[in-house]
């Protein structure tokens, strides 16, 4: 269940980030990888590089991805060391914060060399149950 703030802000009601499980954000996570997939299924490294319109879909999906693992609860992320849950956070920082320099060569590497290792850990993390009040 989602609830709403008690505050919205103008022009509609907001959703609270709280109220978003670690569940749900690591779901959101794998969609991401999943997504990335999908749009790069089948491109090689120069079709990769000179398609503006997959790379840019490639560094939402990360932004949203690191977005996601900034957000997981410290019970959670202690709970599965093996994931190196900093890393992935900092994954959305070259698109979202350095847009001006943005290498296309950096996404590459990232589907081929990080995409398939994060994926598969990705797939064992378990939520930690929450916190009784």
């Amino acid at each position: 269940m989602v609830r709403r703030s008690r505050n919205p802000r103008p022009g509609g009601a907001a959703l609270r980030e709280n109220d978003r499980t670690d569940a749900q954000k690591l779901d959101d996570m794998r969609a991401a990888l999943l997504r990335i997939e999908t749009v790069t299924e089948g491109l090689d490294r120069e079709e990769f590089l000179a398609n503006t319109t997959v790379q840019e879909a490639v560094a939402f999906r990360i932004m949203a991805l690191g977005d996601a693992a900034g957000r997981i609860s410290k019970r959670t992320q202690n709970a599965n060391p093996n994931v190196n849950w900093r890393r992935i956070s900092s994954f959305r920082n070259n698109p979202a914060h350095e847009y001006y320099d943005f290498k296309p060569e950096s996404l590459w590497e990232f589907i081929h060399d990080v995409l398939p290792n994060l994926e598969s850990k990705l797939r064992k993390v378990k939520p930690a149950p929450q916190a009784t009040r």
